[in-house]
């Protein structure tokens, strides 16, 4: 009698999870899988292998975090999936962050003792107190779904979607046509200043003092004279936003040798038939080419388009 009893209850609970109200009755797993755009000859894409750790958040709609995983080796393609198991049914917020490991990118508001807000978190470029990053920045990644929210529903295993971005990108920058007692005879560096070493749980950029992203410019004999090399690499890039400053200046006295905006410097090449935008194109070639028989105009190349500038430092 009492196996019966027992059992009766059993199944009296489970029909009430079943035909009643759901609210406490947990969903069935749900996994989480992200899209990207594969490179393709001329244009950009995500490279599977340059995800090297991913971080997943799943916020209720009043911003608390209810859970947070992390994968530090994923094989990042169409069949690859993060399992989140045992949600109650609601809607949620999912986020995913790529790369936030190591000492280069880390977690603002997520301790041990804090479980975290939604409008409190963001994901911070470290080591730029100084006012400076001299480092190539490991690729940092960005998922989220295109809809406000999802639902899940009680007992039923479901299938997220996240769409993810790239939020690095790399500026090559060459000066052409040095001489030799200038360039071999003296240390010059390329500089990008910004502001964008912090970022929401929504991908905006969080407030950030400004900054300098520095690589030093290696020189190069080039025929009967010399040329100057470096990479940056650097966080968003957007149309929108004309703050970032590029500088071409000799290490030891400051004096500049060139500057301008970066995002306009960019987009002139539009102007002449490029197509860029910062969604499609992350990595630019941008190339200068000397002309001491003229300071008020300066042609380059961006990407292969040829561009003339007007009143900038050369």
């Amino acid at each position: 009698m009492k196996y019966f009893l027992f059992a009766l209850a059993l199944s009296g609970a489970f029909s009430s999870c079943i035909n009643e109200d759901l609210s406490n009755c947990a969903a069935g797993d749900t996994r989480v899988y992200f899209n990207y755009t594969l490179p393709k000859a001329g244009s950009y894409g995500i490279v599977p292998d340059s995800v090297k750790q991913l971080q997943l958040f799943v916020f209720d709609m009043g911003g608390n975090l209810v859970t947070e995983q992390t994968d530090t080796a994923p094989k990042l393609s169409p069949d690859y999936y993060m399992e989140v198991k045992a949600l109650l049914p609601g809607q949620y917020k999912f986020v995913a962050w790529g790369n936030v490991a190591g000492r280069q990118y880390s977690f603002t508001g997520l301790t041990k003792s804090s479980s975290g807000q939604l409008d409190q978190m963001t994901v911070d470029l470290q080591d730029i107190g100084d006012g400076s990053c001299n480092d190539q920045l490991h690729p940092l990644f960005y998922a989220t779904h295109a809809d406000a929210a999802e639902t899940i529903v009680a007992d039923k295993s479901q299938r997220i979607q996240l769409q993810m971005v790239e939020d690095t990108y790399k500026i090559n920058v060459t000066v052409m046509g040095m001489d030799s007692l200038s360039a071999a005879d003296n240390a010059y560096q390329a500089e990008i200043s910004d502001n964008n070493g912090n970022y929401k749980f929504d991908n905006s950029i969080a407030p950030c003092a400004e900054f300098n992203y520095i690589q030093p410019m290696a020189a190069k004999p080039a025929t009967h004279l010399y040329r100057l090399d470096a990479s940056l690499s650097v966080l968003q890039l957007a149309a929108s936003r004309k703050h970032p400053v590029l500088s071409i200046r000799n290490e030891s006295t400051k004096a500049l040798l060139f500057q301008d905006n970066l995002v306009e410097l960019i987009l002139a090449a539009n102007e002449v038939g490029a197509a860029i935008n910062f969604t499609n194109t992350h990595d630019f070639n941008i190339i200068y080419m000397m002309n001491e028989s003229s300071s008020m105009s300066v042609v380059l190349y961006i990407n292969g388009w040829k561009v003339v500038r007007q009143n900038v430092i050369m």
